[in-house]
């Protein structure tokens, strides 16, 4: 209850877990179980992404750069689902983890460290591809402003807002 007081009015509800793995866990299959019998079989996830160590998870975390990138063999069958991804939006500047502005981030998206290109386009890669796969994807997964074990990668609340608008 004392959760409901400091979330929006349409966010009412709230499911404890043990563990960050079983939240995305229980979070994929309420989104699966919730498109079941349809073709919405699909979970959209921002590259460089980190979700977890258990199998859903792992499905939904960076197939090429993460740490479970391994077992994604490019043309061979996999135990994991094959997920759907975007392009992961850029740092945002004014959090950048450590001492030097101008220095770029891990994993940086930016062209000629233009950060607001960058946004447009990484936002434009969420648009056209939620809209292109509408038909199979059941949710979007992604961390809210930053991707931790992605590498500390803060991004705007801007591209968190428009996710939201899009879905």
């Amino acid at each position: 209850r004392l959760l409901n007081h400091v979330t929006p009015p349409d966010l009412d509800k709230v499911f404890f877990t043990d563990s960050g793995s079983v939240a995305v866990e229980v979070a994929l299959k309420m989104a699966l179980q919730y498109h079941r019998g349809s073709k919405k079989t699909k979970i959209c996830s921002l590259r460089g992404g980190y979700h977890g160590d258990t199998l859903g998870a792992m499905s939904v975390c960076d197939p090429d750069t993460g740490m479970h990138s391994t077992l994604f063999p490019p043309d061979q069958e996999t135990m994991l689902p094959r997920q759907v991804f975007v392009t992961r939006p850029p740092c945002d500047s004014r959090h950048r983890v450590g001492n030097n502005p101008s220095q770029k981030c891990h994993g940086c998206t930016c062209e000629n460290n233009n950060e607001g290109s960058a946004l447009d386009a990484s936002l434009q890669n969420l648009e056209m591809t939620l809209e292109a796969q509408h038909e199979t994807l059941a949710a979007l997964i992604l961390e809210p402003l930053v991707q931790g074990a992605g590498g500390m990668r803060f991004y705007s609340p801007r591209y968190l807002q428009r996710a939201r608008e899009l879905c």
